[in-house]
C-alpha cells in the first residue's frame, strides 16, 4: 500500500486577497526603493547615458536637470487657460426678429399735429404755482412730547411741556381729552407721566389745563400724583 504525502488531504489555509495585496505592494515599494537607490548611485557615479558633448565633471546634475526641466512643462502646460470660444451674435433659435415699423400713412400724418415749440403757459397757471410751492410744512413735534409718548409718538392728550431745569420741575399742559378720562384713567396717565418725567432727571411734574390751572402734582408725603378735580363749570 503506497503511503500518502504528509498534509496533502488538508485544505490550503485562506489567506484574505487584501492583506496578499497589501503584502505585494510592501515588496513592490522596497523593490522601487531599492532601484531609485542604485539609480542614485550610478548617477553619482556617472555611469548613466549622457550626451555626447556634456562635461564629465557635470555628469551627476545632467538627469536631476532633465527631470526639473519636464516638471517645469507640464506645470506650465497644465496651468494654461483654454482658448475662448468667440461669441456669436445670431439669433437664438425660436426667436423672431422684430418686424419693422409700418410706413406712416396720409391719414396718420394729417391727424398729428406738427412739431413745434410749446405754446406759453397762462399767467395764471404761472402765478398759481408759486403759491402751491409756499404751503407750510407741517410742524415737527416737541421732542419732549415724544419722550413722554409711548413708542415715540406724541401722547394726545399733551398739547405742550415746559421744562424748568434748575429748579428740575416740568410743566405740562394737557389738552380736554385729559377731563374725559375716569378718575382711575386720569390716575394711571398722571403716574405715566411723572415716571418718564423722573426717567428723564426731573424731580417734580405738575399737571395745568390749557387755561392753566392745576390738575396734579407730586405727592408732599410718599410717592405718586395727587390730581385735582377739574371744575365742571370751566
Amino acid at each position: 500500500m503506497k503511503a500518502e504525502p504528509q498534509g496533502g488531504g488538508l485544505p490550503a489555509p485562506y489567506r484574505s486577497p487584501w492583506s496578499v495585496l497589501w503584502d505585494d505592494l510592501g515588496a513592490v515599494a522596497a523593490s522601487l526603493r531599492l532601484k531609485l537607490w542604485e539609480l542614485t548611485r550610478l548617477n553619482r557615479e556617472g555611469a548613466l547615458p549622457l550626451p555626447p558633448r556634456w562635461p564629465s565633471r557635470l555628469a551627476p546634475f545632467f538627469w536631476p536637470l532633465v527631470l526639473l526641466l519636464a516638471l517645469a512643462a507640464v506645470t506650465t502646460l497644465a496651468g494654461m487657460p483654454l482658448s475662448p470660444t468667440p461669441a456669436t451674435t445670431a439669433e437664438p433659435p425660436g426667436r423672431a426678429a422684430p418686424d419693422p415699423p409700418p410706413p406712416p400713412s396720409e391719414d396718420r400724418a394729417v391727424s398729428e399735429p406738427p412739431v413745434g415749440p410749446l405754446p406759453a403757459e397762462a399767467p395764471e397757471a404761472a402765478a398759481a404755482s408759486p403759491s402751491e410751492a409756499e404751503v407750510p410744512a407741517p410742524e415737527e413735534p416737541d421732542p419732549l412730547l415724544l419722550q413722554l409718548g409711548l413708542e415715540g409718538q406724541a401722547d394726545p392728550l399733551l398739547a405742550e411741556a415746559e421744562p424748568i431745569p434748575a429748579a428740575g420741575v416740568l410743566r405740562l399742559t394737557l389738552t380736554a381729552g385729559f377731563r374725559r378720562l375716569s378718575r382711575q384713567e386720569r390716575q394711571e396717565r398722571a403716574e405715566q407721566w411723572q415716571e418718564r418725567a423722573a426717567r428723564l432727571g426731573y424731580e417734580r411734574l405738575d399737571l395745568l389745563d390749557d387755561g392753566g390751572r392745576p390738575l396734579g402734582r407730586n405727592a408732599l408725603v410718599g410717592s405718586g400724583m395727587i390730581l385735582l378735580d377739574p371744575d365742571p363749570t370751566i
